[in-house]
């Protein structure tokens, strides 16, 4: 998947300028990046409100992420080769991806931290939507933690529709690890997709609601 070892050494690189270059050109306040695991596999979960999103994400975190992005972003080689060396893998947007969903899986049970959006798409207002079924197959056939983020001002810095980026104040806020094991183990999955996606969207909404309470997270 990601070639070979120079390659991979590149892409690093890469990754970590353009996370550099992310960090130093927004405001961006950080809570809760101890939440995140120091080594192993995680799924970090988050609303979805701009394009900016997974970068910012990835400046964020602690650590290096990977990410899904739409397929059809990929067509275009010199940005499909972009968002290869920025963690991305293609997901199909007009029908269930399951090899997507079994690559997140196969990353996560590597030691990786994935990111998803549950909602699968931007929001047009900061309004949290309805999780897609995808993300609870991928918490349901995996074992690792599950950390709820929150982020807001993305939308600002490159709002739907926009080709220019804007500085602007960003926060994210990273929230405990999610308690998924009764509903890793009810025995049928098909009922425990839709329970794990609604359960993460709620705690994304609790972030929310201490953000818009308390901006700084003090």
């Amino acid at each position: 998947m990601y070639g070979s070892y120079s390659e991979k050494r590149f892409q690093n690189v890469l990754y970590r300028i353009a996370v550099s270059l992310f960090t130093w050109a927004f405001h961006l306040t950080v809570v809760g990046r101890e939440n995140i695991p120091d080594e192993g596999g995680a799924l970090i979960a988050s609303n979805h409100v701009s394009y900016l999103d997974p970068p910012i994400l990835g400046a964020a975190s602690k650590r290096e992420l990977f990410y899904m992005a739409r397929d059809t972003l990929f067509r275009p080689k010199p940005i499909g080769d972009f968002l290869k060396y920025m963690n991305a893998f293609p997901v199909k947007r007009d029908r269930p991806d399951r090899g997507a969903l079994k690559t997140a899986i196969s990353l996560l049970e590597s030691g990786k931290l994935v990111l998803v959006f549950p909602e699968g798409t931007r929001s047009h207002d900061g309004t949290l939507g309805r999780p897609h079924l995808g993300v609870g197959f991928i918490v349901y056939h995996s074992t690792v933690p599950v950390i709820p983020v929150y982020i807001s001002g993305t939308e600002r810095a490159l709002p739907r529709g926009a080709f220019l980026i804007k500085r602007a104040e960003i926060n994210v806020h990273f929230g405990l690890p999610i308690n998924m094991e009764e509903l890793r183990s009810m025995p049928r999955p098909r009922e425990a997709y839709p329970k794990i996606g609604e359960k993460i969207m709620s705690e994304i909404a609790k972030l929310q609601a201490r953000y818009r309470k308390d901006p700084g997270g003090k």
